[in-house]
């Protein structure tokens, strides 16, 4: 579930009366703060999703993510099934999560590229920075749709966006399937466990789940392939929707 302790954060507001005393203490004891937390949640074996102001290169491996105050956090829950499973491939063979997209398509033209990134196998993220009235995005090859519309966008070239949209720029391949789950106010809510199926195109490009409570959860297009819970799993996630995109 999601936690901020404001008891840590008093004892430090004590010491150093600061207006950004917040910053400061996430700055100095970041990494030991959600060290202590997960500490205390890997004792009582149950997992969790924190958010934290600061933190380092040494906190890659925790489950713990930056969260501002300027996005809807009920929204923030809805793609972990997906980035849970793309941690658990993480922890298995040293896949990043977050990565070039050379890594996944070694093509010369997105050498160069360090402004647009992968999520898992599947998502491609063109965040427009601020300032910028638009930018370019680079499709590597093959087909893409718009992860918000659905719409099919060719691939293997060079494309222009305006800041006109509201969402972030964020790519997914051709006829992919990916898990959506409800909007929750955090992952002990029953919400955060009711998934909605994308499916894009034919949804020909199925995604099986790993990790806790995710292990063999396969979904795709085809009903016979799909599951709706997990064997044996703490607290499955359930199936309520298949929405084609598109």
């Amino acid at each position: 579930m999601f936690h901020r302790n404001d008891n840590l954060l008093c004892l430090y507001r004590a010491f150093s009366p600061e207006v950004e005393l917040d910053w400061k203490m996430h700055a100095a004891f970041g990494l030991r703060y959600q060290h202590a937390i997960l500490s205390a949640f890997q004792q009582h074996k149950q997992s969790t999703y924190g958010l934290v102001r600061s933190s380092g290169a040494l906190a890659a491996p925790y489950p713990f993510v930056f969260y501002s105050d300027l996005y809807d956090h009920r929204q923030f829950v809805r793609g972990l099934p997906y980035l849970r499973s793309a941690f658990a491939k993480y922890e298995s063979d040293g896949t990043p999560v977050f990565r070039s997209p050379v890594l996944d398509f070694p093509d010369h033209a997105l050498h160069q590229i360090d402004d647009q990134y992968m999520v898992g196998d599947r998502l491609l993220v063109a965040p427009l920075f601020a300032g910028e009235s638009g930018r370019d995005v680079v499709l590597p090859s093959g087909n893409w749709h718009d992860f918000w519309t659905g719409k099919l966008v060719n691939g293997n070239q060079k494309i222009h966006l305006d800041r006109s949209q509201r969402e972030i720029p964020v790519y997914i391949w051709e006829n992919a399937v990916m898990p959506w789950a409800e909007p929750a106010a955090s992952t002990e809510d029953p919400q955060a466990r009711r998934v909605r199926v994308r499916i894009y195109g034919n949804g020909s490009l199925a995604w099986r789940g790993q990790g806790e409570d995710l292990q063999d959860m396969l979904l795709s297009a085809d009903a016979k392939a799909s599951v709706t819970e997990v064997a044996n799993a703490p607290r499955p996630y359930t199936i309520t929707a298949w929405d084609h995109i598109g």
